[in-house]
């Protein structure tokens, strides 16, 4: 959560200053797969810590990237982007249950190798995107005056004060969910076949 508190903003303004995105998201995305696959070698936490440091890092800028990319794409080829979201839900749902079936039965060792390909997968795909150009209306937006205080504009506007109280809750409940569940479930006596499942249904429905 810190990290994709700090990092995102800084670097979406990089890449939309630029028009860099491409470049950066499949970096990052080789990144999150390379990192992934170092997850099978760790045996003690503290070796594990720095690993789940650069994962983090790295997947913070992620979505924000490839959503920029993606739902530019859909409107100029005129795609239905509930569509793609669709698709990719039905494909979470189906890899969830599956793979969690299969780390079940195999244990996980092998989760973070296929976890690291299937990424590196991802990013090789992303090349093919298209790059989003400078908008024009960055170069010709007047800059603020030097004595303007961004904190003081933005809680003058209210809608954006709501909104953004409202995204931290919504977020906040769910990652205290998303991070803790599979555990408690597992406490209670599940398996990986039930952690899978409560992702891939969640995501179905």
């Amino acid at each position: 959560p810190l990290f994709i508190m700090l990092i995102p903003p800084l670097l979406s303004r990089i890449a939309d200053k630029y028009a860099i995105r491409v470049p950066l998201l499949t970096s990052h995305l080789l990144g999150v797969g390379v990192a992934l696959a170092l997850f099978t070698f760790p045996k003690t936490f503290e070796s594990f810590l720095p690993i789940a440091i650069l994962v983090a890092i790295l997947r913070s800028s992620v979505g924000p990237l490839a959503d920029s990319l993606v739902a530019r794409m859909a409107s100029n080829y005129r795609i239905e982007y509930g569509n793609m979201r669709f698709w990719g839900s039905l494909t979470f749902f189906v890899s969830s249950l599956g793979l969690g079936y299969l780390w079940s039965k195999l244990g996980f060792s092998w989760m973070f190798i296929v976890a690291g390909l299937f990424m590196i997968l991802v990013a090789i795909s992303a090349i093919l995107l298209d790059e989003t150009p400078v908008d024009p209306a960055l170069k010709l937006a007047p800059e603020a005056p030097k004595n303007q205080n961004g904190y003081r504009l933005f809680w003058q506007d209210k809608g954006l004060v709501l909104l953004t109280l409202s995204t931290f809750l919504v977020i906040g409940a769910m990652t205290m969910a998303g991070n803790f569940i599979g555990i408690y479930m597992v406490s209670m006596g599940g398996n990986e076949t039930y952690v899978g499942a409560i992702w891939g249904f969640s995501a179905l429905l």
